[in-house]
């Protein structure tokens, strides 16, 4: 008998919070403790961890070598055989952090407004946990890319970072929302931190960060969408092949510049709730035109 416990338990959201499948508690318990090892149950339990997510097919996949004997079933053979062919791909919505996530922050004494320097200065904008929730109940994943060339810049250290990190996620989870992946360059061309000073492939406007997640969680770039509050991460977005939606507060200056630099993102939306509004009513008028095609096929 095969249990299969992975996933994030998208259906099962309302009974579960923000919990994955593997982390719900069966009487009292969760999936590993309640069956426990061998010695313990008296069942043969043997448990197959995935490294990186792989879809129902994949984690059957994965744990194929350690069935005496392997499913002959017609559905799972379809579905292995789609496995990295791109047919059971998933879709994302990429996030940058600062100015969509949390807010930005003005640093007085450097004269700047950049990102959080500390854990006190990160705050989430209104809404935002609302917005990934609405983007989970649509399937899609939800995945941060930011650059964060603060640490190179030597303006916080990287326990800082990861606890700015930390809150968050806390903050977040406290909203009954999560991120599915984070990807950050931290690197900068002209760092003070010599380790981190390169010109990369990861760092926005270059696709890298979106890429590597790609890669990672087996998306699928055409059918995802980036959300930038800047020109980089809409270049981004259409360099790795994503639809883009730009975040902005005052919509008639950054027309002019959008004209000027030649980008044209799907839309502009004032906040991140609007833009999941948008991608709302964008699925929907591409599930009603496939099934209008369909209808005239018949």
């Amino acid at each position: 008998m095969a249990i299969l416990a992975g996933g994030l338990a998208t259906r099962l959201r309302s009974l579960t919070s923000a919990k994955p499948k593997s982390m719900v508690k069966v009487l009292g318990k969760q999936i590993e403790r309640y069956l426990g090892d061998r010695k313990q149950s008296g069942i043969n339990t043997d448990y197959s961890h995935e490294e990186r997510p792989l879809t129902t097919a994949g984690a059957l996949k994965e744990a194929e070598d350690m069935l005496e004997d392997p499913f002959n079933n017609e559905r799972y053979d379809i579905a292995c055989k789609k496995r990295g062919t791109g047919e059971d791909s998933m879709k994302a919505i990429f996030l940058d952090r600062d100015g969509v996530i949390n807010n930005l922050v003005y640093h007085q004494e450097r004269g700047i407004i950049d990102s959080p320097f500390t854990v006190e200065q990160l705050n989430l904008l209104p809404g935002v946990d609302e917005a990934i929730r609405k983007f989970h109940e649509m399937d899609y994943k939800v995945v941060l890319v930011s650059n964060q060339p603060a640490i190179a810049k030597g303006y916080l250290s990287e326990e800082t970072f990861e606890a700015i990190r930390k809150k968050m996620k806390k903050e977040l989870a406290k909203g009954g929302a999560f991120l599915d992946g984070e990807y950050y360059c931290l690197h900068y061309p002209e760092a003070k931190v010599e380790r981190l000073k390169t010109n990369c492939e990861c760092r926005k406007p270059r696709p890298g960060l979106l890429l590597q997640a790609a890669r990672d969680m087996n998306i699928d770039l055409s059918q995802s969408w980036m959300i930038g509050d800047g020109l980089t991460d809409i270049n981004a977005g259409e360099n790795a092949g994503c639809r883009t939606i730009l975040l902005v507060r005052m919509k008639g200056e950054f027309c002019h510049l959008l004209d000027e630099e030649r980008i044209k993102p799907d839309t502009i939306a004032t906040n991140l709730n609007e833009a999941a509004q948008f991608i709302l009513k964008a699925g929907e008028r591409t599930r009603i035109s496939s099934l209008t095609q369909q209808a005239s096929l018949r």
